[in-house]
């Protein structure tokens, strides 16, 4: 299964980051990037971020919550 979390290591350079507002990135930041349709830990880990951010930005959070609501709502009949 090429591509999937089952398969290899971190690394470092895997994804390209840039914003869609055109404005630069810094390039001293660090990135995670997830595919939580596809990968169970992924939305575990999203799920985890929702509740750790709720008490600074709880809109963010709830929107975060909702999007895997909504994602299993797609997946289960």
């Amino acid at each position: 299964m090429p591509g999937s979390y089952k398969q290899g290591g971190f690394q470092r350079a895997k994804y390209t980051i840039t914003k869609t507002n055109d404005n630069a990135i810094d390039q001293e930041a660090r990135y995670f990037v997830l595919r939580y349709d596809a990968d169970p830990h992924a939305r575990a880990a999203l799920k985890f971020y929702a509740w750790s951010v709720r008490a600074d930005n709880a809109q963010l959070a709830d929107d975060l919550l909702d999007e895997l609501e909504h994602l299993q709502s797609e997946v289960t009949p």
